[in-house]
């Protein structure tokens, strides 16, 4: 069982949330964490737009176990970063590196999540809504459970994802349906879809589905 982290120094590892996608969207406090990393770790295009010049490259691929071996075997070498798109919080590679090595050795720097800037770019709130993720598998919530529920978002991205969302949208009459693509992005959209439509939407990976009762958008 690990330890809670004691004051005796900085942590080895930062994971960072580094946003939906603009360089823009970070907080400064990621990019005061990252200036001075010895090792940085992330998804390509991340790496690309915000690693320091000098510092070692771990480019993350769909191998989660060797990633974490490179960050074990980078350790000794100085401070390590690890990106995250998004906010670490939601469905990132924050879960198995505190999993491996511990609370203890990490400080985590929130980000903005792509549901937070859905849910703003659609002027909402978003504290009581029901959030799925449909990476990579198939969410087994079903329509009839989701219908109580005023606003939904769901990270979509995949065809399977998208062809789930189209269901859960063609038995939910009483919502409206809002695709997010490139949120904080040149290319951002928002816009009003239908069960038909997200059937035949190609899926893009930053997606975001968002179901609001009918009536509550401003």
């Amino acid at each position: 069982m690990s330890q809670a982290r004691t004051p005796t120094g900085p942590s080895p590892i930062t994971i960072v949330g580094c946003g939906p996608g603009s360089p823009e969207a970070i907080t400064l406090a990621g990019l005061r964490a990252i200036e001075d990393a010895a090792v940085v770790v992330g998804a390509p295009r991340l790496l690309e737009t915000f690693a320091p010049a000098g510092a070692a490259q771990v480019a993350v691929g769909t191998d989660v176990t060797a990633v974490l071996e490179a960050i074990a075997r980078l350790l000794p070498g100085g401070k390590v970063v690890v990106l995250v798109t998004g906010d670490p919080g939601i469905s990132s590679l924050a879960r198995p590196v505190l999993q491996r090595f511990g609370r203890g050795a990490c400080t985590v720097i929130p980000g903005i999540s792509a549901i937070q800037a859905a849910f703003a770019g659609l002027a909402l709130d978003w504290l009581d809504a029901r959030l799925i993720s449909a990476h990579g598998r198939t969410p087994t919530a079903t329509p009839d459970e989701l219908a109580c529920h005023d606003k939904i978002a769901v990270l979509a991205g995949t065809p399977q994802a998208m062809q789930w969302t189209a269901h859960v949208a063609s038995r939910l009459p009483h919502h409206e349906v809002y695709a997010c693509s490139d949120l904080t992005l040149p290319a951002e959209k928002i816009e009003s879809t239908s069960a038909d439509a997200l059937r035949r939407m190609p899926a893009v990976g930053r997606m975001i589905i968002i179901f609001v009762k009918k009536g509550l958008r401003p």
